[in-house]
């Protein structure tokens, strides 16, 4: 069968193979384009990280932190390693601290990823930091739980006081809280207080009655 011919005197199926050939440009950069945007931070189908859905569409979304509103404009770098993508952040110590720091300072209710995020910054485990905030290990680990949820006041007002003495101060807030939480832990305490000269000061260990005043005896 003979193929038809066009105006100019070529067959069709020639024709249509050269128009085919002058749009293949087109269509391999439409397609890019689509697998650029489709593949999320798919850095082998584009040259540049790109997340969708975020604030700075241009910058990496540091989920590795536990939390899904830190972004990154630079500092990291993206590599490949056998088992996929990988990233490497400078001075993932500093970028914490400023983390914690912008956290504590939004006039923004904490929620439960933040109080994980900053629990673990302080290297502090769920029973420490619920006797801390003066709550029970229960409610701590539920508020964590639910990470979008917002903490109650009073503790989130705590919690920041603690993180920046933490990151910033001498230590005397948290020091004065772990001591109220050991007071708190005392049940049916005793005390037993002994003169001594103008003084009253307590007695440790508190002595028996009998052993008080053989004590009393031999000082005078």
């Amino acid at each position: 069968m003979r193929s038809k011919r066009n105006d100019n005197g070529g067959s069709v199926s020639e024709y249509s193979r050269k128009l085919a050939s002058e749009f293949v440009s087109s269509r391999r950069w439409r397609a890019n384009y689509l697998r650029c945007r489709n593949r999320v931070g798919n850095a082998s189908s584009c040259d540049q990280h790109v997340l969708r859905g975020g604030p700075m569409s241009m910058s990496y979304q540091y989920k590795e932190c536990g939390l899904d509103n830190i972004y990154l404009a630079n500092g990291y770098r993206i590599h490949k390693t056998t088992y996929g993508e990988g990233v490497s952040i400078q001075d993932t110590e500093g970028l914490h601290k400023a983390i914690g720091r912008w956290l504590v300072s939004t006039p923004k209710p904490l929620t439960g990823a933040v109080l994980r995020f900053l629990r673990l910054e302080m290297d502090t485990t769920q029973r420490d930091l619920a006797g801390i905030l003066g709550t029970t290990e229960q409610s701590l680990r539920l508020w964590e739980k639910y990470r979008k949820k917002a903490i109650p006041g009073s503790s989130d007002h705590l919690l920041r006081a603690v993180y920046l003495d933490y990151i910033g101060g001498d230590g005397r807030i948290r020091r004065m809280l772990e001591r109220l939480m050991q007071l708190d832990q005392l049940i049916n305490a005793e005390a037993c207080f002994q003169k001594n000269n103008n003084s009253w000061k307590p007695q440790v260990p508190c002595l028996p009655a009998e052993s008080a005043a053989e004590a009393e005896t031999l000082q005078a």
